[in-house]
Parts: structure tokens; sequence; C-alpha cells
């Protein structure tokens, strides 16, 4: 028995159809799983980046800190000598200006740390 022509035309015809179509259908569900993906990158990317912009402006603040601080052990250290030292006054008010220097930059610091900061 003999399958006429036409009817393997229409069937090669066929297969070929639905090869392309399985074929478009393929790339379009592996372009949306790799657009997924890339959403999902994207969205770990912006948390790392604001973790890390918060945790640097935690180790910023704390830096001045320290040097706040520093200043603030500097003359609480040398109490005990200003009155064994000549010009004792001249000392202590040099201090206190570093230290009131200071004090307004350390403060707009910790307001913007206090911005910045929460997760």
């Amino acid at each position: 028995m003999q399958v006429p022509t036409s009817t393997i035309a229409i069937i090669v015809t066929l297969a070929a159809l639905l090869s392309s179509i399985f074929t478009v259908t393929l790339g379009k569900i592996l372009d949306l799983i790799q657009k997924h993906q890339e959403h999902k990158y994207s969205l770990q990317k912006a948390f790392f980046e604001k973790k890390l912009k918060t945790e640097e402006a935690i180790v910023s603040l704390t830096q001045k800190a320290i040097s706040f601080l520093g200043s603030t052990s500097t003359i609480l250290t040398n109490i005990p000598n200003i009155f064994t030292t000549p010009g004792p006054g001249s000392f202590l008010m040099s201090q206190l200006q570093i230290l009131s220097s200071q004090i307004p930059k350390f403060m707009q610091d910790v307001n913007e740390y206090v911005w910045v900061a929460p997760l």
C-alpha cells in the first residue's frame, strides 16, 4: 500500500510546523527563566549594596567617634598635669577649642548616620 505524496507532504509540513512552534516556545520559556534569574540577582545586588553602604556609614561614624573620644581623652589625661605645667590655661583652652570644633561635625555625622543607616 502506497501513501499518496500529498499526505506525506502534509505530514512533513505539520512536523516542520510543530518543530518550529516547539523551538519558539522553548526559547520563550528559557528567556523567561533567564529574566527571572536576572531579576533575582539584581535584587540581591541592590540588597548587598544597601548593606555595604550602611556598614560603611557605621565604620565611618565609629572612626569619627574614636577621633572625638581621643581628643576628649587627651584633655582628661592631662588634667592632673595642668596645675604643674606653666601656662595651664593656654593648654586647656587649646584642647577645648579643638574639642568644641569637632562637636558640630560629629553631631552632623551622627544625624547623617541616623538617616542613612537603618535597614
